[in-house]
């Protein structure tokens, strides 16, 4: 690295060891960040292996980039000074840094402490020693499988009785190690070291059997002296077809955390699935266990505690025995545990484990998402509850009974998912193609020829939400052309995929219940091309009082193209007589021109992680071209430098030299009393956020983290806020962001932020939470031209579509003249709520700013509206800025506070 004559920079270890490539970290990568960053802001929220923490020089100018670095609390840069000469080029590195050896971990999500993966062939063994790998001197007995976490904390088993077999069954093409329940089989991984104070997480591929009763069957188990006695455990439960977790704070069987996932969302021995259940013994709100997630869904399900009952906020209990795959077992260490005799009362698992993966540490949702996706890709995972239709050229065994060969017709395509559907030819049969797409098999569907398939059952969506997904490579289209449709004789399509006639180049879906709800939407989707897509629409039918509203969000390779809402919807989808592939419908004749990969059909609106699942899964196996915001590269500079003037606001919880209390002690000294009484302006305007009423209504900060980093807690009981004296700025542009994490407690109208006007429940804008007894969540953005309150006068209202609160997320509004949109993690979801008025400016207020409450006169908070969960940043422009600028902030927030974003990378 050149720094112009000043001296070389040598990284070295504690001992003084210089740090080479050949000693097993990324040099390379942490030179990168060195030059990236200004002379004064050194490493700042980069990541180095897995160590990630702020601090900053005490040579230069303090920036908003982080606090000294000490070496006895920061993690990245550990001495407490630099010098640099005249030209600011960096002179004299500290020697010392943290850093992390590079072992592999899933994803490149670094920082595992074990690590499975049967797809790895050199690393399951025979009791010989030979490999997978190896051909035919592997017996097929498994007595070994390899960590590939870098730590060799390996998988054995040296009695012959109880080996694993490999090659049972397999998934997406590669084989699993399979557990037989009757034989008892399981490995053992020697005791080791690692952290019990910083959360586990544990996420694993597994396919159980048939099996249908019995007792918990033990995936993964830290078990101890005793045979009722676990440090944690990780366990199926047969008899509902759900996942467990239990955490335990002595090891015994008093002091335990339970968690087991939604009956709703059962495991179906028909699929392989991705779990991950991830314990985090500092969120208190969630009691300890604070995310479960199936296929890409989360979801929670039934808990029970032992005697610490809601109190599970401690380290769990730190082991000095082995960690068992697939049993757990009795004092010898040696037998599997049986509750009685016979095969019934065993508690071994029976099933296949293709890859298991587990972090002494609480993953956050953009590192999880990261595992979870590649795992779609490389094993075939995707939510298949609701599933009714699943068409899929890539498996031949659906297409003419199982035996096509490269262009023959296809008379029928079959079904894979629970319904069954059989499809046959209508017109003239399509044509099969081998090696169509990324080695896979197509159905190519000539319009010259009027080709396409029928079936004499649709999916009977009924008065339920859906989801589609089309995986296809249209080419010229003459006309009317349709990729599918739904109808009854004589009758319009009830639910279609067409190109309209003429000269358009985009697919319109067309949704029919009756001659009052008949809708007909441009996707967005192109119609031509050389590249295959995947089409995705979701529809969100009103339900009533509490939704009543329709809207239908449509996605091209994951980027959003079109939405709409409806003030009313289609009623019913009910069973239609025929479902068309190919055709638009039989009165018209308008056959598509082009490749059909695979069809997805669900009865639901899928969340938005289980459709980035979905899009992970069809990417990875069809190789579609998608190009996602590189947010790699953003640092944060892109929020000094967005909009005419830089921000107006900025607030940033990682920077404690930030936060003090009633006495002035910053957040990062011994002095400090936990709360806050003041949150200091970073963006150069000194607009500090305050709370000069009382102490009682002071925020906390450090008792919960995102991303590791502490950040402010907010108690709707305490009616806890901060406020900004008002301040002139333009109206008629905003843009404001607010990374944040809202706890599960039913509540209506939780303020993030608002600007107060001098009026009780009146406003210039606002950013709120909205969260229903039946626990649809949604935030909302609404800006207001006179100061009215919520929904009167002329304001403008969107809503999002419903929230997941098992994670943080960024919440952006965006206003110019008359458009506001609101962003969930750089994702447009916005959705029109009621009302519409024409606002080019939003009130001129002359009150306060708020952080976490709306005022309820004067500067006192108000006992309704308070906000119940953790803020960690909030940037606010008075320009709307442009997308690129937007964009950009985004991925600054993204990557520092560890928010899955499903456009950028």
């Amino acid at each position: 690295m050149d720094n112009s004559g000043s001296d070389n920079i040598t990284v070295v270890d504690s001992d003084g060891v210089e740090i080479t490539d050949s000693y097993g970290v990324e040099i390379a990568q942490f030179m990168g960040l060195i030059i990236s960053h200004s002379q004064d802001a050194i490493g700042a929220y980069n990541t180095f292996g897995t160590v990630s923490n702020a601090c900053n020089g005490g040579g230069g100018t303090q920036t908003h980039e982080g606090e000294n670095c000490d070496y006895a609390t920061d993690s990245v840069f550990v001495y407490d000074s630099w010098d640099y000469d005249a030209s600011n080029y960096l002179d004299d590195i500290v020697e010392y840094i943290a850093y992390t050896e590079t072992a592999d971990c899933p994803a490149d999500v670094m920082g595992c402490i074990l690590w499975f993966d049967a797809s790895d062939t050199d690393t399951v063994k025979d009791e010989d020693g030979d490999a997978v790998s190896s051909g035919g001197a592997f017996s097929g007995s498994v007595a070994t499988w390899l960590d590939k976490s870098g730590g060799d904390h390996h998988a054995t088993q040296p009695n012959s009785s109880y080996y694993p077999t490999w090659g049972v069954n397999s998934a997406n093409g590669y084989d699993m190690v399979n557990f037989d329940r009757d034989d008892m089989d399981y490995l053992k991984i020697d005791d080791f070291d690692y952290d019990t104070s910083s959360g586990l997480s544990i996420m694993a591929v597994l396919k159980p059997s048939s099996y249908a009763g019995g007792y918990s069957q033990y995936v993964l188990t830290h078990f101890e002296s005793s045979t009722n006695d676990r440090a944690w455990f990780f366990a199926f439960l047969p008899s509902t077809r759900r996942m467990m977790l239990n955490v335990n704070k002595d090891g015994g069987t008093t002091d335990y955390f339970t968690h087991g996932t939604s009956t709703a969302f059962a495991i179906s021995p028909d699929y392989t699935s991705s779990i991950g259940l991830i314990y985090d013994q500092e969120d208190t709100s969630y009691n300890g266990i604070t995310q479960h997630f199936t296929d890409g869904r989360y979801h929670s399900g039934n808990q029970n505690n032992g005697a610490s009952a809601g109190t599970v906020t401690y380290p769990f209990h730190d082991s000095t025995q082995p960690i068992v795959m697939g049993a757990r077992l009795l004092d010898d260490e040696e037998t599997p545990w049986q509750t009685y005799a016979g095969a019934s009362y065993r508690e071994t698992f029976d099933g296949d484990i293709a890859e298991m993966v587990v972090y002494d540490f609480t993953l956050g949702a953009g590192k999880r998402e990261k595992i979870e996706c590649e795992w779609a890709a490389k094993w075939g995972i995707f939510p298949k509850w609701d599933l009714v239709l699943w068409l899929d050229a890539a498996d031949a065994s659906t297409i003419n009974a199982g035996s096509p060969s490269d262009g023959d017709a296809v008379t029928t395509w079959n079904d894979k998912s629970s319904v069954g559907n059989s499809f046959t030819t209508s017109t003239n049969s399509p044509e099969f193609k081998a090696s169509r797409q990324n080695g896979k098999s197509g159905i190519y569907f000539d319009l010259a020829n009027s080709e396409s398939l029928i079936s004499s059952n649709s999916p009977d969506f009924g008065t339920n939400d859906f989801t589609y997904f089309v995986v296809a490579k249209p080419t010229t289209q003459y006309g009317e052309n349709g990729v599918f449709s739904i109808n009854d004789a004589g009758q319009p399509d009830r639910m279609a995929m067409y190109k309209t006639a003429g000269s358009g180049t985009t697919f319109t879906s067309f949704l029919y219940a009756d001659s009052t709800h008949e809708f007909g939407y441009d996707t967005g989707f192109a119609a031509t091309g050389t590249s295959p897509r995947i089409y995705n629409a979701v529809y969100n039918r009103a339900n009533g009082t509490s939704d009543p509203e329709s809207d239908v969000h449509f996605y091209q390779n994951g980027n959003l193209t079109a939405m709409y809402t409806q003030d009313a919807g289609p009623a019913t989808f009910d069973n239609a007589s025929y479902f068309r592939i190919g055709r638009a419908s039989a009165s018209s004749g308008a056959f598509y021109n082009g490749d059909i990969y695979e069809i997805l059909m669900y009865e639901r609106n899928l969340t938005d992680k289980e459709r980035r699942t979905v899009q992970c899964y069809l990417d990875g196996k069809w190789d579609i071209s998608i190009t996602p915001t590189d947010c790699s590269t953003v640092t944060s500079s892109s929020v000094t430098s967005a909009g005419a003037d830089g921000p107006e606001l900025w607030f940033d919880a990682s920077i404690k030299t930030s936060i003090k209390d009633d006495s002035g002690n910053t957040a990062d000294s011994g002095g400090f009393d936990g709360n806050v009484a003041t949150w200091e302006d970073q963006s150069g305007n000194d607009r500090h956020a305050t709370q000069t009423i009382s102490s009682t209504y002071e925020p906390d900060f450090g008792i919960n983290q995102i991303n590791g980093i502490d950040v402010l807690s907010f108690d709707s009981t305490d009616s806890n806020y901060l406020l900004i004296d008002d301040f002139a700025y333009d109206t008629d542009g905003l843009s404001v962001f607010v990374v944040a994490k809202t706890n599960s407690t039913p509540q209506t109208k939780k303020i993030l932020m608002s600007h107060f006007t001098s009026a009780s429940d009146n406003r210039a804008w606002d950013m709120y939470m909205n969260v229903g007894a039946d626990f649809q969540k949604y935030l909302y953005s609404s800006v207001h031209e006179d100061g009215t309150n919520w929904s009167s006068g002329a304001a403008k209202q969107y809503r999002t579509y419903s929230v997941d609160l098992s994670d943080p997320i960024i919440h952006t509004l965006h206003f110019s003249p008359n458009n506001l949109r609101t962003y969930i993690n750089g994702e447009d979801s916005a959705k029109l709520l009621g009302f519409e008025a024409t606002v080019n400016s939003f009130y001129d207020s002359t009150g306060y700013l708020s952080i976490g409450n709306l005022l309820s006169t004067g500067t006192t908070g108000h006992a309704s509206y308070g906000y119940d969960g953790e803020i960690a940043e909030v940037i606010m422009y008075d320009d709307a800025l442009t997308p690129t600028e937007r964009k950009e902030v985004e991925c600054y927030l993204s990557n520092k506070w560890d928010i899955a974003t499903p456009e950028y990378e």
